[in-house]
């Protein structure tokens, strides 16, 4: 696998736990109206096969499920960023640890670095030919 392709399954990583992040937001949101319309429920004549309350539990149990995948993700996610530490440039470490850990634009790594856009994509690029360079020496 090229250091590209590793590059793009970090990116593809940090977007699954996005994913993931939204998808908790919305069951908390689904749990907090079920809380609220709890008590204007009228009570049926047949208890219910299930309740209020195990949906809130099933609920709780499906946001506990993803948490730990966006753990298992981010783990994912950083053993791929092992290889930046062969990088010895620190501007090439901080390019790479700002796109690929923290998804930074291109515009807001400039920013940080105090430079410009091309002057990143520059140092993008070295930095993937060093990784590139680094993976053949220890085949």
């Amino acid at each position: 696998m090229s250091v590209k392709e590793q590059l793009e399954i970090i990116l593809w990583y940090r977007q699954q736990e996005e994913a993931k992040k939204i998808q908790i937001g919305r069951l908390q949101g689904l749990k907090e109206c079920l809380e609220r319309i709890g008590s204007q429920i009228r009570e049926p004549e047949k208890p219910p096969d299930i309740t209020q309350e195990d949906v809130k539990h099933k609920i709780d149990d499906m946001i506990r499920d993803i948490r730990m995948e966006i753990i298992g993700l981010f783990g994912q996610r950083l053993s791929f960023m092992e290889m930046f530490k062969h990088l010895k440039d620190p501007k090439q470490k901080t390019v790479m640890a700002l796109r690929y850990f923290c998804c930074k634009d291109w515009k807001k790594i400039a920013d940080y670095l105090s430079c410009s856009v091309e002057e990143v994509k520059q140092l993008h690029d070295k930095a993937v030919c060093e990784l590139e360079k680094n993976k053949k020496k220890s085949k």
